[in-house]
């Protein structure tokens, strides 16, 4: 995670990213000072009515469903509605 952050800042790219996607990557053998870093440097979107509304949609078009796909869906509609080009990366 250093790294991508790191590129990133380097790149001057803005790292997004939802907050549901936070719950699903934190684990109790983080330390809590790592996890701060992180998040200092990471825009954190919610995941809104409308973003889960998108969400449904692109999951519905893709004839997917389930959880395991509704984190992505979910980033992925927050990363469609960034200006310029955009990419998503597992954490």
């Amino acid at each position: 995670m250093k790294a991508l952050l790191a590129e990133a800042h380097a790149l001057r790219a803005h790292v997004v990213t939802s907050s549901m996607t936070m719950i699903e990557a934190y684990h109790g053998r983080i330390r809590a000072s790592a996890w701060s870093w992180v998040l200092s440097r990471v825009k954190v979107e919610p995941v809104t009515r409308d973003v889960a509304d998108a969400a449904i949609a692109l999951l519905a078009e893709t004839g997917l469903h389930g959880r395991e796909f509704a984190i992505d869906a979910a980033l992925a509609v927050i990363a469609s509605s960034r200006l310029g080009r955009v990419t998503v990366r597992p954490l």
